[in-house]
């Protein structure tokens, strides 16, 4: 009888534990980023990262999330070309990026490749978007 009121206990706090940790993993930012969009161009990778980051830390930096949440925008040079992340702050802690964009150099261009997941829990900002406007020279936010 004993044996079997410890495995039930045990059984409990697993339980409790595996959910503490879902919930946790979830509310940290961690989510599926998927592919919004690709676009082919005949620009210089270097002058689509520029005008993408400018524009990102321009009219991104300015949104006004009920969470009180920062983005924050970063550019790596990678193999071929750049990346651009943007992942949302909480406090001076950068959390998960939830926006990648891939600039790589082509025979004509660039090749530019979105993928974003959710902002914060249920919450799709849809950056993506204005990533496409300004690649195509429209600046506004």
């Amino acid at each position: 009888m004993m044996k079997i009121k410890r495995c039930r206990m045990f059984s409990r706090s697993f339980n409790h534990a595996i959910l503490a940790s879902c919930i946790t993993a979830f509310a940290s930012g961690c989510m599926v980023i998927l592919p919004t969009s690709s676009i082919s161009t005949n620009q210089e990778p270097e002058k689509i990262v520029e005008r993408i980051e400018y524009n990102a830390n321009r009219c991104w930096s300015t949104l006004h999330q009920p969470i009180h949440s920062d983005i924050v925008v970063n550019t790596y040079t990678i193999q071929n070309g750049y990346k651009l992340t943007a992942s949302r702050k909480e406090g001076s802690t950068p959390q998960y990026p939830f926006l990648h964009v891939t600039v790589t150099h082509s025979t004509y261009g660039s090749e530019v490749s979105v993928r974003e997941g959710e902002f914060n829990l249920g919450t799709d900002l849809n950056l993506s978007d204005d990533v496409n406007r300004w690649i195509n020279g429209d600046n506004s936010c």
